[in-house]
């Protein structure tokens, strides 16, 4: 079932037949050089990287055949057979040159950024596309692709004179999203190293030389794509000491239900809404997520925790460090627009004081710690249930949390001489793709080497606030650079019962309790459909008005549907629990502080 290691050097062959696109079918020819012993078998993974949660890719597959290669050329039918859900075995190679698998993929999805056709673009994730064989995991890979007349390819690969793009192995093509179709493509340089941006946004025709009035393509924020991209860059370069590529794209999908990003090794590919390029505070918010999925250049794809490295196709990778390889990558990409001048520090501190109220008002919090919800992204981040705010936290959002008060703790012991800058910068040496990736107990010898001294610290950070579950100091930790986290009160005349709705038929449908809450204490589920209050109808946007009406303190009678059988629940209306927060800068700041602002945020106090 092995494959001759003198063989190594022969590419994996990948045609992909993208001509019927328009009917959302990819029809894939992969060819496996052999020697063979009987038999060889196939796999897809059953994940992507970037998203941690089994997809079960191999469900979108829709026939397969294979065929063996004799010594003079000729191609005789392969015996192809099931062995698992996402493996298959070929049989009867043993004197075949080579071995041929077909099959066909249905291309219907652009949620978690998979695999998408129609008649204007294909978009594939190698990873949700490409089978592979473990014994030529390593082999280089050649990729041709036949499209529709008039379509144009991007993607981080590098192609030859033919079109024929190359990968030094599966790892790199599973790890380079490519897209072909009618796209506007935007070249620009960094220090002369090449960046493009393809923006797919559904039109059935290449991008004309001249946008059309009104048109996404028209807005000055389009336009400033580059060189608001070369500035992001340049400040998350200016960290490790340049850019650790030769060639970057950014890949855009730009349509109504267009969001979020996934980081590749010298691509990305990202989702906005047209919007995007009219909206002040929502092309912010687009710059956001290029400024994260572009920081994971280094924190992910350069190195990456030990779980994650080298990627097992066929099954979960657990790590309890996401909140590193995640949560930190979040806590920068603002920092590091403000750096490069693209957000106001004022906007900075808003954005840290919600992320602060937030997690202070989840009960999960207070339950899993960062190091759980990492290790258990599999199963809870991202199988998320009605239940999740009252048992888990984001290793996302709390990750960054707990990376600025790793960021505050070595400013403030070393005077301003190390940083979590400095902690990125040594596992990036220490650790470069592909080492073994580096582990809990490396990440603290780094912090320590970076801190120069530790009485104590660095255990109670790691016992509280990675693997416990204790409150963050924010406010000692933001008096680092001047700052002063103020809370508000919470709102004495704000009614509350605890119940998450979603207009479902003109009725409030219940999609989350909080626990402890007067609705909790009710008996009100998630699922439960709310009807009526004290007689009267009340739909989802007028719930917490009705509730307002009379105010903490109260008894309500909320009358709802369960499993069609209509109820009646008498509850205590309460005053909302939530805090604001509000990030101040102090009255009279020391030179210190003000020098620590300005390392931090790269701008003047």
């Amino acid at each position: 079932m092995s494959i001759s290691a003198t063989a190594a050097a022969e590419p994996v062959r990948y045609h992909v037949d993208l001509t019927r696109a328009r009917e959302q079918a990819v029809r894939v020819r992969m060819t496996l050089p052999g020697p063979f012993e009987d038999s060889i078998d196939v796999h897809l993974p059953v994940w992507r990287p970037g998203l941690y949660l089994v997809l079960d890719q191999a469900g979108t597959v829709r026939w397969t055949r294979a065929s063996a290669v004799e010594p003079a050329g000729a191609e005789r039918h392969a015996e192809m057979s099931k062995i698992n859900k996402s493996s298959w075995r070929v049989s009867g190679l043993r004197d075949a040159t080579a071995v041929v698998v077909e099959y066909e993929v249905w291309a219907a999805s652009l949620e978690n950024r998979t695999r998408h056709a129609d008649d204007t673009h294909a978009f594939l994730n190698p990873s949700t596309v490409f089978m592979y064989a473990h014994e030529r995991r390593s082999s280089p890979v050649e990729v041709r692709l036949s499209t529709p007349a008039g379509w144009r390819v991007a993607t981080g690969l590098p192609a030859d004179a033919d079109g024929v793009l190359r990968a030094v192995e599966y790892d790199r093509l599973a790890d380079s999203p490519i897209e072909a179709g009618f796209h506007d493509l935007i070249a620009f340089e960094i220090d002369g190293v090449p960046h493009e941006i393809a923006v797919w946004t559904g039109e059935a025709a290449t991008p004309s030389s001249e946008p059309a009035p009104g048109s996404v393509r028209s807005a000055e924020r389009y336009r400033a794509m580059p060189a608001d991209f070369a500035a992001i860059i340049r400040a998350q370069a200016a960290i490790f000491g340049g850019m650790p590529y030769e060639r970057y794209v950014f890949l855009v999908h730009c349509h109504p239900a267009g969001r979020g990003g996934t980081e590749h090794y010298n691509s990305t590919i990202v989702g906005c809404t047209p919007e995007a390029f009219f909206d002040a505070d929502r092309y912010r918010s687009f710059l956001s997520l290029i400024s994260h999925e572009m920081f994971h250049t280094w924190n992910v794809k350069r190195f990456r925790p030990a779980g994650m490295t080298p990627y097992d196709y066929q099954r979960e990778n657990y790590t309890d460090l996401l909140w590193v390889a995640e949560g930190t990558t979040t806590y920068y990409e603002d920092v590091i627009l403000v750096r490069a001048g693209l957000m106001k520090p004022a906007e900075l501190l808003k954005n840290l004081a919600k992320s602060i109220g937030d997690l202070r008002s989840r009960p999960g919090a207070g339950v899993q710690s960062v190091a759980d919800s990492s290790y258990d992204a599999w199963v809870k981040f991202n199988k998320r249930t009605a239940d999740a705010a009252n048992s888990t936290v984001s290793f996302y959002d709390k990750g960054a949390l707990v990376s600025l008060v790793l960021d505050m703790t070595l400013r403030e012991r070393r005077g301003g001489a190390a940083s979590l800058d400095t902690v990125m910068r040594a596992l990036h040496r220490a650790f470069p793709e592909p080492t073994a990736g580096y582990t809990v107990a490396d990440l603290r010898r780094v912090i320590g080497e970076a801190a120069g001294d530790d009485d104590g610290w660095i255990d109670r950070f790691f016992s509280t606030l990675v693997h416990g579950t204790a409150d963050p100091d924010f406010e000692s930790a933001l008096m680092t650079v001047g700052l002063t986290l103020v809370g508000e009160p919470p709102k004495d005349d704000a009614a509350w019962i605890g119940v998450t709705v979603s207009d479902e038929g003109g009725h409030a449908k219940v999609t989350a309790v909080t626990v402890g809450s007067p609705a909790a204490d009710a008996g009100i589920v998630p699922g439960d459909l709310i009807v009526a209050l004290d007689g009267h109808r009340v739909r989802a946007g007028d719930l917490d008005k009705r509730l307002g009406r009379s105010g903490p303190g109260a008894t309500a009678r909320l009358t709802l549907f369960r499993h069609d059988v209509l109820r009646d629940l008498t509850l205590a209306i309460a005053a909302s629990p939530a805090r604001s927060y509000t990030i101040r800068k102090a009255d009279d700041p020391t030179d210190a502080q003000k020098a620590a602002y300005r390392s931090w945020l790269g701008v003047d106090w």
